[in-house]
């Protein structure tokens, strides 16, 4: 004969702080979309983007192959910048398709720069799928040398 083993009180979780504990985690999901930054939330995954910076530049890389530079708008608004563009379908007519993995249709992404820019001296090439910017600083976001007098 088997032996039934019952279980302890202290094996039971108390439901009210199992209620308790997922509320928390709702609330923190929830928090974390409505106060995230612009980046966060209107930046989908596509396309993909490096940023980078050094004294003078911000310099921001991103893949987007099969778009055309006349169909991409690009803004500066702040430090905010913002790319937007469409990407045609390639369907294929009478096709059955066994994976679909590349999206089309518009894309919008909105990535928050490390600091201010001279929005009129931006410069932009697309080359090969790759869309180069070059986001000069403003010249009061720049480092400041300071020199230290001495008597």
């Amino acid at each position: 004969m088997a032996l039934i083993r019952f279980p302890e009180f202290t094996d039971f979780r108390n439901p009210f702080q199992e209620l308790s504990r997922v509320r928390r985690e709702m609330d923190r999901l929830l928090s974390d979309l409505v106060s995230g930054s612009p980046s966060t939330i209107r930046s989908g995954v596509f396309p993909a983007v490096n940023v980078s910076e050094d004294a003078n530049n911000i310099y921001v890389h991103a893949e987007i192959p099969g778009i055309k530079a006349e169909g991409l708008d690009i803004a500066v608004e702040g430090n905010t910048l913002s790319l937007r563009g469409d990407r045609a379908r390639d369907d294929v007519a009478n096709a059955s398709y066994h994976r679909r993995e590349r999206r089309a249709g518009s894309f919008h992404k909105a990535i928050t720069l490390p600091a201010e820019i001279n929005a009129d001296a931006v410069v932009a090439e697309c080359k090969h799928g790759v869309l180069k910017l070059v986001l000069p600083k403003a010249e009061h976001a720049k480092p400041k040398k300071i020199v230290v007098k001495t008597e």
